[in-house]
């Protein structure tokens, strides 16, 4: 088993569902997405868990966002695909055509121009989840995979580029394939790993670039599991948040967004929920840190 690592506060949001973090190299930021409230977020590694920046593109619910050039793509309802800089105003840039009562959910991006899209689940309106595939340069969409009966959520790439990894929430379980990334293929899917009732629901994740463990967020299940490149279990880490969104790597640090199930004082101070963490990759052997430094009181309503 893995050693535990040292937490600590990063940005003091306060989300509801604070999701899709993607670490931007060249500006040295955090993004994110606060999805049903459709705000953007992003931040610098400055120490401060107040320094972050937002702005409401008012596109409605945002599921998850990529870089392009200078800008973002942003992935939201309707399954509409909007295009701006941050701060700025958003241009339609794609649609999936026949989708526009969901929503895009995850997103990833890969090296050769695909971006992989899941479609939202809505069993109550009997609509199964789904995954695409958008091509940058023709701006077209293909169906990949249907009829999930859950939400198609966390993805992930091998280091080596030829395995894909994709969370299925409801169902429980983490499947994989063969992945040619040059054409944007996906092979057979096979089992990758399951979760138990009780356990929470896999949800956003991330594959180690020297490892390839695959770093799993645990939805209503308050917990990050880590497991091998053959599926092997090898760390579970416990937070007093129970629902921890997703996860990301980057600047030798490791990245945790999280969620909140009401807006209570006493609940928020109590963890945090909503916020994003942070650990070295290979942090010392402490557990779950006594360092979050608390939000200032006095800028409580920057936190609303």
């Amino acid at each position: 088993m893995l050693p535990e690592a040292e937490w600590r506060l990063f940005a003091a949001c306060r989300c509801a569902v604070a999701e899709g973090p993607r670490w931007n190299p060249a500006e040295r930021r955090l993004y994110w997405v606060d999805i049903p409230r459709g705000r953007v977020y992003r931040m610098a590694r400055t120490g401060n868990p107040e320094a972050f920046e937002l702005f409401d593109p008012g596109i409605g619910k945002i599921g998850a966002l990529t870089f392009l050039g200078e800008e973002l793509l942003l992935f939201g309802a309707g399954c509409r695909v909007w295009r701006c800089r941050f701060g700025g105003t958003p241009e339609l840039f794609a649609e999936l055509p026949g989708r526009g009562d969901t929503r895009f959910n995850d997103v990833l991006a890969d090296d050769a121009g695909h971006i992989y899209c899941g479609v939202a689940w809505n069993p109550a309106a009997e609509f199964p989840g789904e995954l695409w595939r958008f091509s940058l340069c023709q701006r077209r969409f293909d169906l990949l995979a249907e009829g999930f009966r859950g939400m198609p959520n966390g993805m992930g790439i091998s280091p080596d580029r030829r395995r894909f990894y994709l969370a299925v929430s409801e169902e429980l379980r983490i499947i994989c394939c063969d992945f040619c990334e040059e054409e944007g293929r996906l092979g057979e899917w096979t089992q990758f790993a399951e979760f138990a009732a009780g356990q929470g629901n896999p949800d956003g994740m991330a594959v180690e670039a020297e490892s390839g463990n695959v770093l799993v967020a645990c939805w209503d299940g308050g917990a990050l599991r880590t497991f091998s490149p053959s599926g092997v279990l090898l760390k579970e880490e416990h937070f007093p948040i129970g629902r921890i969104t997703s996860v990301t790597e980057g600047n030798g640090e490791i990245f945790l967004t999280t969620g909140t199930s009401t807006p209570e004082e006493k609940e928020w101070l109590g963890g945090f929920p909503g916020s994003i963490f942070l650990r070295k990759k290979d942090d010392g052997e402490s557990g779950w840190s006594t360092l979050l430094p608390l939000p200032n009181k006095q800028n409580r309503n920057h936190l609303q």
